[in-house]
């Protein structure tokens, strides 16, 4: 995660790999930048920008729009100015999008405001739920034609943004800048006959997905499976440009990219490291070692196989398309509302250890209902001063092995984290509902709770469910906590 500022316009990017895609958000900024001063737009922005690297056909980029008092990370402020507030979740960024978005906003800003509620859709990371205009205005403003400031700000140039504590690139090294919806490779230089270095472009692409500086050569991925290599000492005889090499293309890759790990061998070969995302549990994830020689342009495919030499595989048999093809894309779930997240629970086996045994047991909610003012427990009790010894009481009567503690916090400390999502918790008046959840341990049954925001329409406290470690418990954790106003770390 990282944050750059461009004048009035703040860009936060977030990715869990180090794909090109993280960086690119500080391109829409500066872009971002060039229209705001077209447009005279002096007030703040806040664009986000969480990159989704499950390459998913069907799921589109998420857009939500607001405007909106923000605090510097991104999160609800009751303090401070508003600001207009896009955020993008993408597998490649909607560059032109996002600049439509922002243009729309500016000029609609009282209209937004007016009109924006809680969005809320389901991700391949869970449920991306803001402060939003509806998704149905969203594509009005995305289907309209570009301004001509729009069009204006496409035509700009802006190079390879440098991250934090990256130190400068050295001088005449292989760089790309970005203009016209093309990225545009190239090195300062002068060529033969001329008396001033100039940017020689060595190639256009309409996608940069990961790029490798490798002194003295660089790897250019334009896709997960495919790259190009642009070495020094592959010239044009007539001008002494450098010229890349063939397009190289990865056979039977994995489905789902978690990044490769690419060296330089020798002055003018490199290896490609990966592993595939997909196995049997419990065995090694197969994996490959591809090398690439710039003398020949050869890609060897798979260093290992060539050799006879078995890396992690699952059995000496396995072919590499077979791996790719053990399991389909990530499912997108839908979380949307917190009827949706309940219904997803599904009964969950728990071991418990009695000495040197293994005990397994079944964990089951069987029913759920809303509290009313009457009951012996209702919403009041989750407010104000009582809010302590009622989440302290109704875990006395949880039974002790679902209520696992996470690792290197006490009892305490758990306890106060839950108590605080509820006193740190900014929404309407009366909008905090109170249900009372039937669980089966086994033959046992026992009672726990779970608020609801309807604002949101989503759990925003519950009494075990963060606790119990279940597959399908895990996925829809992410819908109950990170909502429009974060609640948790």
């Amino acid at each position: 995660m990282q944050t750059q500022d461009y004048g009035n316009i703040r860009v936060f990017s977030a990715s869990n790999h180090d794909f090109e895609e993280f960086r690119k958000a500080f391109i829409v900024g500066q872009l971002a930048k060039t229209l705001v001063n077209e447009l005279q737009y002096t007030d703040s922005v806040y664009l986000d920008f969480y990159h989704n690297h499950y390459e998913i056909d069907d799921l589109p980029p998420i857009f939500h729009l607001s405007v909106q008092q923000i605090g510097d990370r991104g999160r609800n402020s009751t303090i401070g100015g508003e600001k207009i507030v896009i955020r993008q979740y993408a597998y490649q960024y909607d560059f032109e999008g996002m600049l439509k978005l922002l243009e729309y906003a500016i000029n609609h800003k009282t209209q937004i405001k007016q009109q924006q509620t809680v969005k809320r859709n389901p991700s391949a990371h869970g449920t991306r739920s803001f402060l939003s205009i509806k998704d149905e205005e969203i594509q009005d403003v995305l289907q309209k034609p570009a301004s001509e400031s729009l069009k204006t700000t496409l035509q700009t140039r802006v190079d390879r943004p440098i991250l934090a504590n990256e130190p400068p690139r050295p001088s005449g090294s292989v760089n790309y800048y970005w203009q016209n919806n093309a990225y545009h490779i190239f090195h300062n230089t002068r060529l033969r006959g001329e008396q001033e270095k100039k940017d020689v472009i060595t190639m256009a692409l309409s996608n940069i997905y990961t790029f490798h500086p490798l002194y003295p050569m660089t790897v250019i991925f334009d896709s997960p499976a495919s790259f190009y290599v642009v070495n020094p000492h592959r010239r044009d005889k007539e001008t002494g440009a450098y010229l890349p090499s063939t397009k190289q293309t990865i056979e039977y890759p994995s489905k789902i990219d978690r990044g490769k790990k690419i060296e330089a061998i020798s002055s003018d070969d490199i290896s490609i490291f990966f592993r595939y995302s997909y196995g049997v549990i419990g065995t090694p994830f197969p994996a490959r070692l591809l090398l690439y020689f710039s003398e020949t342009d050869t890609l060897i495919q798979d260093a290992y196989a060539s050799h006879n030499i078995k890396s992690d595989t699952l059995r000496s048999s396995v072919s590499h398309a077979e791996i790719r093809e053990m399991k389909e894309k990530p499912t997108i779930h839908d979380f949307t509302t917190w009827k949706k997240q309940l219904d997803f629970i599904v009964p969950t086996r728990l071991d418990k250890r009695i000495g040197k045994e293994r005990k397994h047991q079944e964990l089951s909610l069987i029913s759920y209902a809303e509290v009313n003012d009457n009951d012996t427990i209702n919403i009041h009790d989750f407010q104000g001063e009582r809010l302590t010894n009622t989440i302290t009481e109704i875990q006395k009567n949880i039974p002790g092995e679902i209520l696992r503690i996470p690792s290197g916090q006490s009892e305490d400390v758990s306890i106060q984290k839950k108590i605080d999502v509820l006193r740190n918790y900014q929404g309407p008046e009366k909008d905090l509902k109170l249900l009372k959840l039937t669980w089966a341990l086994d033959d046992q049954q026992f009672h726990t709770y779970a608020v609801i925001s309807e604002f949101h329409d989503s759990i925003i406290y519950d009494d075990i469910i963060s606790y119990v470690r279940n597959p399908a418990i895990n996925v829809i954790r992410g819908s109950f906590r990170y909502n429009e106003w974060q609640l948790f770390n």
